[in-house]
């Protein structure tokens, strides 16, 4: 099974590093504002994707994006 966790939804999959993991499977953001790609693959080849939505998405003014354009301006 492997996984892959970003800040923000991601729409194309094929790029991305996934990890491979093994359960339990520890999650890096223990706060919940991740989403979380599971990719799961059979002996067949057969693979699936599922997406576990971020329980606590975080708040437009929280994001360091928010702060710097902020500092700029001012």
């Amino acid at each position: 099974m492997m996984f892959y966790e970003t800040k923000s939804e991601t729409k194309n999959l094929t790029n991305v590093k996934w990890n491979i993991a093994e359960s339990p499977y520890v999650l890096q953001d223990q706060g919940l504002h991740s989403f979380i790609y599971v990719k799961a693959v059979d002996r067949a080849g057969n693979g699936r994707i599922e997406v576990v939505r971020s329980r606590y998405p975080m708040k437009w003014y929280e994001t360091w994006w928010f702060w710097f354009i902020i500092i700029i301006v001012g």
